[in-house]
């Protein structure tokens, strides 16, 4: 799944950063920084392998100056940066005022106290170890923890497929984890959550099958694009793409709703809609009240961290790009499904802001 999240994750160690393949990693702590105090053979190995394949590459370098190179090569990217800690202590500072999308730091050194001084400043976004192996279950741990929230905000687009692939792979992370932190007692409250017949493994295939026998009919059927209470943060480009889709499609296909209040939304929403807009209380509400079965919901999103260029964004051009996608995407799907015939659909509904 790597490959599809977004994530990439740069390593920078003046001991263990000269090129190499994973399996030389063990070899590298060993003669270079700490024993490896009796793991379970080939458990770092196996966890970084497992990170790999499930969450991003991982690029080891050994000098600043090529860090900061990849740090701008992969600006598409959520990075994760690993580094030791004099080397972090020059470039950490650098990077969170200039590189945004470098959302999170950790710190693998002899000795946390000797870094405490200038770390203090950035515990919001780093963590620190003196342990290769803490620093990676850690690191394993908080990337299933995310994971977990997104496939929660895809189930909560009915979207079963995409929160079945993000629940599965923190199930893997987790398993990977507990393995490597033996003879420790396993880490279980979020398998439990993962796993079971009423687990969210299980729930996001109930939805997936929901939805494939829901997809021929929703094909078919009008469907409502909701954009809430967003005119006024449009500017001339978007204004023109809307107000060119408005006089492309079907008459009421867009709709722009000003008042943005629960009811006068509810009222208008008499089919399966997809919702654009800011006010996350807003959709809190609307999904209490309509259900997730006839709602999928994509926002602009303040918190950056929560931006996932999927359902959350952080600004109104990706986020009318996503309703012009999904647009073309309908119409693609009903042209495949009924080659000799022309379906229109209808009911898009834009909300502002």
């Amino acid at each position: 799944m790597s490959s599809e999240n977004g994530y990439y994750c740069i390593w920078l160690d003046s001991h263990i950063g000269a090129p190499g393949e994973c399996p030389s990693f063990q070899d590298k702590f060993q003669q270079s920084l700490k024993p490896m105090n009796g793991l379970p053979p080939n458990s770092i190995n196996n966890l970084i392998l497992c990170f790999e394949q499930e969450v991003a590459p991982i690029k080891f370098v050994s000098d600043i100056d090529d860090a900061l190179v990849l740090v701008q090569n992969e600006i598409d990217k959520k990075i994760i940066f690993i580094s030791s800690g004099s080397l972090g202590k020059q470039i950490i500072p650098f990077i969170i005022k200039t590189h945004p999308h470098v959302y999170t730091f950790y710190i693998f050194c002899a000795q946390v106290s000797n870094n405490l001084s200038w770390a203090i400043d950035y515990t919001n976004c780093l963590q620190m170890f003196d342990h290769e192996t803490d620093l990676l279950i850690r690191l394993v741990r908080d990337i299933s923890k995310e994971f977990i929230h997104l496939g929660l905000s895809y189930l909560a687009v009915y979207d079963g497929e995409s929160a079945r692939k993000y629940f599965t792979t923190a199930q893997t992370l987790e398993t990977h984890a507990n393995n490597a932190n033996s003879p420790m007692p396993p880490f279980t409250d979020r398998l439990k959550m993962l796993q079971g017949p009423n687990g969210l493994i299980q729930e996001s295939q109930n939805v997936k099958e929901d939805q494939r026998t829901n997809e021929t009919i929703a094909s078919l059927d009008n469907i409502q694009y909701v954009l809430i209470n967003l005119t006024t943060a449009m500017n001339p480009t978007v204004a023109s793409i809307v107000h060119f889709l408005q006089i492309f499609l079907p008459p009421r296909t867009i709709l722009t709703i000003k008042n943005s209040s629960s009811d006068n939304i509810i009222r208008l929403i008499n089919k399966p809609a997809c919702l654009f807009l800011r006010n996350s209380v807003l959709t809190q509400l609307l999904i209490q009240r309509v259900g997730t079965n006839n709602l999928s919901i994509y926002m602009i999103e303040d918190n950056t961290n929560l931006v996932d260029r999927i359902t959350h964004f952080n600004n109104i051009d990706d986020l009318i790009n996503k309703l012009v996608e999904l647009i073309v995407e309908k119409y693609r799907q009903q042209a495949a499904t009924h080659l000799h015939s022309t379906v229109f659909i209808t009911g898009i509904i834009v909300i502002g802001y």
